[in-house]
Formats: structure tokens, C-alpha cells, sequence
């Protein structure tokens, strides 16, 4: 049986189930919190600007990476993931292109088929999501790495139940799926904190170990 049957069936007769599909499969495979090596900042912050269009953010921000080494840094960026999730731009842009969506499966089907695949697609791809990232912080005693996986998570939960309607989004003047484009940062190993006060746009990463 295979684990994305239930949002397969739930799908059958939409346009959007291959793409929904692919993403559930996509996100099982990201290798979250992956050392890397310094990140270009220059192509960051382009990726972000995209990121601050695709959820109608009209104000710019400039990125800020800083590592992951020990348990106090993860704990810093949990403060800070929290910290941004609180911030009044943030927070609005993000309820408001999730509500955009949910909206979106309501109109749809007056049957409500729609909104139960949205919600098939949310559960799986928080589940895969899930299990991803917490093997990437299994090792970690720290509470802070744990919850990093949490976060990872819903961003790859949204990602999926957007993609059910990302065929009718478009006429609803979203043209792009904007939790996607964050969940390309994740898979590139960062944790995403978001938009701070002050209007940076903080990243995390692990850095990878030089060579003896």
C-alpha cells in the first residue's frame, strides 16, 4: 500500500494530484539542516525577494545567515523562529496566503472534496516532513533541535495542501505557491526563521567541517 494513497484517492479527479504527489515525494527526500558550506548571500536574497512577492510582502528585507554549532545557536534560532513568527508582517503574510488557499478548496467544491484532499495533503505531508527532519536532529539532546524539525515541518505541511489548489490559485492573484518557495530553503539545509522587527530575513545553517 502505498503511504500517499489516502490523499491519492481523495485527488483522483483533479488536476492537481500529480503535482501534490510530487511534492509529498519531494519533501520525504529532503535532507534537512544538511551541512553546507558559506552561503552566497547575493543569490539569498534574491531567492527571498521572490519569497516576499509570492506572499504579497511590499517592504524589502535583507537577509541574515548565521550558523549552527552548538546547542546555544539552536536554541537562538528557535527564539528567533518564534520571535518572527509573532512579528505583525510575518505572521499576517503568512495567515493570509494560507487563508487564500483554504478559501480556495471551500470554493472549489461545494462538497467539501476539495477541502478533504487539502487536508489528506496537509496530514501526509507533515507526517513525511516529520520524520525527515526529525532524523536529521535525532541526535541531538537539545529541546531548541527538536523543535526546529517542528517548524520545518508545517512549512512542508502548507507547501502540499496549497499545491491541491495551486490550479485555481492563480485566478485568485496568487500566482505562486509561496510556502514552496520557503520549503526550497529548507531542503538547501537552513532553518527559515523569517521576517524579524527589524525587517531582516534571518536564516540558520550548519556549516560543514573542514578536512583535517
Amino acid at each position: 500500500m502505498n503511504e500517499f494513497d489516502s490523499v491519492i484517492s481523495k485527488l483522483e479527479y483533479y488536476p492537481t494530484k500529480n503535482k501534490v504527489i510530487t511534492t509529498l515525494k519531494g519533501i520525504k527526500k529532503i535532507d534537512f539542516f544538511k551541512p553546507q558550506t558559506k552561503p552566497n548571500s547575493y543569490k539569498l536574497q534574491i531567492k527571498v525577494n521572490a519569497i516576499l512577492r509570492a506572499f504579497h510582502i511590499d517592504f524589502k528585507v535583507d537577509v541574515e545567515i548565521k550558523t549552527l554549532t552548538k546547542p546555544g545557536d539552536w536554541a537562538a534560532a528557535r527564539a528567533a523562529a518564534w520571535a518572527a513568527a509573532r512579528a505583525a508582517a510575518w505572521d499576517a503574510a503568512r495567515d493570509a496566503a494560507l487563508d487564500a488557499a483554504w478559501d480556495a478548496a471551500r470554493d472549489a467544491a461545494l462538497d467539501a472534496a476539495r477541502g478533504a484532499a487539502r487536508d489528506a495533503a496537509l496530514d501526509a505531508a507533515w507526517a513525511a516532513a516529520w520524520d525527515a527532519a526529525w532524523d536529521a536532529v535525532l541526535d541531538a539532546a537539545w529541546a531548541a533541535a527538536r523543535a526546529a524539525a517542528w517548524d520545518a515541518a508545517w512549512d512542508a505541511a502548507r507547501a502540499a495542501a496549497w499545491d491541491v489548489v495551486s490550479d485555481i490559485m492563480p485566478g485568485k492573484g496568487w500566482k505562486r505557491n509561496p510556502y514552496k518557495l520557503l520549503m526550497d530553503l529548507w531542503k538547501h539545509g537552513f532553518y527559515v526563521c523569517g521576517v524579524t522587527q527589524d525587517k531582516k530575513f534571518l536564516l540558520y545553517y550548519v556549516p560543514k567541517r573542514r578536512k583535517k
